[in-house]
């Protein structure tokens, strides 16, 4: 089957962006961040992308991203960074370091203006779901670095090959994927493992390049976190599809190590999700 757009709770998007961002840090392990001071304002628009079933047109919201909690936190990726030297040498790989986000959403333009010579490939499923995150980027400005969006569906060999044919032989050097695994049927997971594996040529995922996985899990034992989870699983995932719902890490830790991945690193995060972080071994 194929799988629905992200689905997620309402506003999930504003409350999640800073520990996001957080969790990233140590990922990107030096900081190319741009010399503005500050994260620019951008508002909130009303046009959900991450769910099919939301069709309002897009315009301003009154919900919003916590941005002085935002602007720490770019203050303080900065600083991470500040015993590292600076050269023509450096700046020229920071420029060829490449990140992949499977199924973006509303956190990409964000990411890119906060690592800005990190260049960003967005990615969304279909059409109707890149016209409708167009559209919600043309209320962000110019983003040099955020490359246009791409349609990737994970089921798709020719999406995967013509991302192939277009890197050139360069690599990513991570993977991000917010909100997305409970969307997908059970054989889809093990997929996006495969076509970034460092036994499938030519690789997409660089030499120990990390594959950064956030959302809602199961326990290892299969079993509901909360009762918030096990509605969510019900309501909205399982009403979709049978298939559909939360997955447990260890059972994607299992197809990771299949397909040349270390053992998952985990963060817990606000709101019951946990970040997970997987590693090629080569």
């Amino acid at each position: 089957m194929s799988y629905p757009s992200i689905i997620s709770q309402p506003g999930s998007a504003g409350r999640n962006l800073v520990p996001i961002l957080e969790a990233l840090k140590p990922l990107l392990s030096f900081q190319d961040l741009d010399s503005s001071p500050q994260l620019p304002i951008f508002p909130l628009y009303t046009t959900h992308i991450e769910s099919s079933h939301n069709t309002e047109e897009s315009g301003p919201s009154t919900s919003s991203f916590n941005l002085d909690t935002i602007n720490k936190t770019r203050s303080s990726l900065r600083n991470h960074d500040l015993s590292r030297t600076s050269g023509t040498k450096q700046d020229e790989e920071r420029k060829k370091r490449k990140l992949l986000e499977i199924a973006s959403g509303e956190h990409i333009p964000f990411l890119a203006k906060i690592w800005g010579q990190v260049e960003w490939y967005g990615s969304v499923r279909d059409i109707v779901e890149l016209r409708k995150l167009e559209s919600y980027l043309a209320h962000h400005g110019d983003i040099p670095n955020l490359l246009p969006i791409r349609i990737l569906d994970i089921s798709s060999e020719h999406h995967w090959e013509g991302l192939r044919d277009d890197l050139q032989g360069e690599m990513f050097e991570g993977v991000l994927i917010i909100n997305l695994i409970h969307c997908l049927p059970p054989e889809s997971p093990e997929n996006i493992f495969r076509q970034l594996s460092p036994f499938t040529q030519p690789r997409l995922l660089g030499p120990f390049g990390w594959i950064a996985i956030y959302g809602p899990w199961l326990t290892d034992n299969g079993l509901f976190r909360s009762e918030n989870d096990e509605k969510f699983d019900r309501t909205h995932l399982k009403s979709q599809h049978p298939s559909l719902g939360l997955r447990s890490i260890a059972s994607i830790d299992n197809l990771a190590r299949k397909w040349g991945f270390g053992p998952s690193e985990r963060r817990e995060m606000p709101s019951g999700n946990t970040w997970v972080v997987w590693r090629a071994e080569c």
